[in-house]
């Protein structure tokens, strides 16, 4: 039986491990401005802190190593499950912002995640408790309500019918033309 906050460590790269911290930091703002209600900040500042004492303060250094430098993050169950969680909801987010490329490159972590721990009891049940829709949000703005806006902007330009200025100064022409939609 494994001691309950043992640490297993994943090598990767670093720009990897940037994929992990980034989308952690991004995780961490949206639930922080959505007020925490899976009380999920301080484990994910703690994924982001212990790599940072792995990777930066333990060899001594001020700055990060060479993106393509093998490092080797240690983490504990809790952490790396919630850190699955966390790039696999970003991969989601790139993805239905088109930014295929970037979608890819994170799936490719999560997978390296998912690989590497694949072994460990307990694993898949504290995964999946993390991959739970009620345990990650998605805390982006879902943007300003189209129906509350109104026609015509303070500079008197026609909106689309989503609330937006139109993109070029023909459109803004033709939507003047056409009055309020």
């Amino acid at each position: 039986m494994m001691a309950v906050g043992s640490r297993h460590p994943i090598p990767m790269t670093v720009a990897q491990w940037g994929v992990v911290d980034a989308s952690t930091d991004n995780e961490i703002d949206g639930v922080v401005v959505a007020g925490d209600p899976t009380g999920i900040v301080a484990l994910a500042t703690s994924i982001r802190e212990d790599a940072w004492d792995q990777i930066l303060h333990s060899k001594g250094r001020q700055d990060w190593p060479p993106q393509d430098q093998e490092i080797v993050v240690s983490l504990t169950l809790t952490q790396w499950s919630l850190a699955h969680a966390i790039v696999d909801r970003w991969a989601q987010v790139a993805e239905e912002v088109g930014d295929t490329e970037n979608a890819d490159t994170t799936r490719r972590v999560r997978d390296r995640i998912q690989d590497a721990m694949a072994q460990v009891p307990g694993w898949i049940q504290t995964r999946d408790s993390f991959l739970d829709t009620d345990a990650v949000h998605d805390y982006r703005d879902p943007g300003p309500d189209p129906s509350a806006m109104p026609a015509v902007d303070t500079h008197e330009i026609m909106l689309d019918p989503r609330g937006q200025v139109p993109s070029t100064a023909t459109d803004a022409a033709t939507s003047k033309k056409q009055g309020p939609f």
